[in-house]
């Protein structure tokens, strides 16, 4: 249970801007869950997802419904989320990020910031998931 996984440079800036997006100091024990997603077999994404301890008790990959996280977080711990602040980025994958992925070091990715709002405001969680580029392909419908 580490506030953020080692990964090298810039561990205290991913420290701050996770804490700031779960609106907790540095000392408030957050749960850290990495996962990593698959299609047909070959890997597609690494998805990075912090939480507050308290808000989560008990809570581990297998503990997740259908190896969802939204709906544990909706049907097991009962929080309904009202909103989702995304932020979208175009990036190059790192040497762990790419090993991971089974690609090329400096392939390009989709990186994905999420922060899930209760309707108070108070974030739940907060989630960094990279997507290989070459492979993933989204569908948005914003409606009004």
């Amino acid at each position: 249970r580490d506030v953020a996984p080692s990964r090298g440079l810039g561990d205290v800036y991913k420290r701050q801007v996770i804490c700031e997006q779960l609106q907790v100091t540095p000392s408030t024990p957050l749960l850290y869950v990495e996962r990593l997603f698959c299609h047909d077999g070959r890997p597609s994404g690494i998805n990075h997802v912090w939480f507050r301890e308290s808000d989560v008790p008990g809570l581990t990959e297998s503990t997740l419904l259908y190896n969802s996280i939204s709906r544990t977080l909706k049907y097991t711990y009962h929080y309904d989320i009202t909103k989702i602040e995304n932020y979208i980025e175009a990036v190059r994958l790192d040497a762990i990020s790419a090993s991971l992925l089974n690609t090329v070091y400096d392939a390009t990715g989709l990186k994905i910031d999420s922060q899930y709002l209760l309707a108070d405001g108070k974030a739940i969680e907060y989630s960094s998931t990279t997507w290989l580029g070459d492979f993933t392909r989204f569908h948005f419908n914003v409606t009004k």
